[in-house]
């Protein structure tokens, strides 16, 4: 932000993508930068320049329904004075900051109805100026989380299904009246980006009508939460990610089914953990499609960074899962290579400002 006689920006001063017009961090790491007042041949006048931090959820999918959660939203003042104004002479004016992001926030994304966001942002107030100015530079907040050090992702899951048709809303003449069962399973609840979800199927269709296809389709999830005086609504947003379609049913028979569908190497790792506003999570979705009507049969999974590894290969592993990928250097100024805990257990959340 620039005015006839100074400017406002804001520098991020390491991170692992320094070139990056948002730059990216992980849970646990330290934001660091710095403010930079120009002011050119003239003096300039301010009663103030403040500085704020901030992480927040939201959602909007209505006039009358929305959203916010705050992670975090720390305001530090740099430049302050009792007086009506202070006067500084022309320059440049730096002011470092410094902040450890806390473990349990949740990672940067835009949804349909909602987004989770982090920026930094400076005010500068001047006299006789309505508003004050502000510069905002956003970043980017990314989880790592290894499926191996996570409970029960190694679970095998399984569920059944049984619907009668008895109905005239399944559009079934008496004679198509019957019983279908869908039973599935999964050898785990963990996955990566990049792995196939094998999904073995039984379907036992006890009507008169045939099953004509079977879909096994990987569903991605936005679900938003906004909650009003008189009551929480939820909004939902499922979008089909991935697809295999195996043959059908014939009336009176049983059939075994096993399919496969991959994991999208782009897909984002599920986030329900830190945030009430936006989740995001995966169903598997098993479905009987007649001619007329469609019976789902979902399994949730748990789509994390890291796949897992064989049980043996686990017995090295830190005890306590790191923040970010291990193989991560984060670079200085100079060109050194930054040392700081990739297990943090705790979180400082002191913001260290310098001029």
């Amino acid at each position: 932000m620039s005015s006839s006689n100074y400017s406002l920006e804001i520098f991020y001063d390491d991170n692992c993508d320094s070139t990056a017009s948002q730059p990216i961090f992980y849970p646990g790491q330290t934001v660091k930068g710095h403010v930079q007042l120009s002011i050119s041949s003239t003096t300039l006048k301010l009663r103030g320049l403040s500085l704020l931090i901030k992480g927040s959820a939201s959602c909007n999918y209505s006039k009358d329904l929305q959203a916010e959660q705050e992670f975090f939203a720390v305001e530090r003042k740099l430049i302050e004075t009792k007086l009506d104004s202070i006067e500084l002479a022309a320059g440049s004016y730096n002011y470092d900051f410094e902040y450890r992001l806390p473990r349990n926030i949740p990672y940067s994304v835009d949804g349909q109805y909602g987004n989770v966001k982090y920026f930094v942002q400076a005010s500068i107030d001047i006299p006789w100026d309505l508003y004050d100015k502000k510069v905002v530079k956003p970043f980017i907040v990314v989880r790592y989380e290894d499926l191996n050090y996570m409970s029960g992702m190694r679970e095998p899951c399984e569920l059944l299904l049984q619907k009668q048709i008895d109905s005239s809303a399944w559009f079934f003449s008496r004679s198509s009246l019957g019983l279908v069962t869908i039973k599935a399973n999964l050898l785990k609840c963990g996955f990566a980006p990049g792995e196939k979800v094998i999904v073995d199927a039984s379907i036992d269709n006890q009507t008169s009508a045939d099953i004509e296809t079977v879909s096994i389709a990987l569903y991605y999830n936005e679900n938003y939460t906004a909650q009003t005086p008189w009551a929480k609504l939820e909004e939902k947003v499922s979008n089909k990610i991935s697809e295999t379609i195996a043959d059908g049913v014939k009336a009176g028979f049983t059939k075994k089914i096993k399919e496969s569908v991959l994991v999208p190497e782009n897909s984002k790792i599920t986030s329900v953990m830190y945030s009430t506003v936006f989740q995001i999570n995966y169903h598997v979705q098993i479905t009987a499609k007649f001619r007329r009507v469609n019976i789902p049969l979902l399994i949730p999974i748990y789509i994390g960074s890291v796949a897992l590894r064989k049980e043996e290969e686990c017995e090295n592993l830190a005890r306590v899962p790191p923040l970010w990928p291990p193989s991560l250097n984060i670079i200085e100024k100079n060109g050194t290579v930054k040392s700081e805990i990739n297990n943090e257990t705790t979180s400082s959340e002191n913001v260290v400002i310098s001029e």
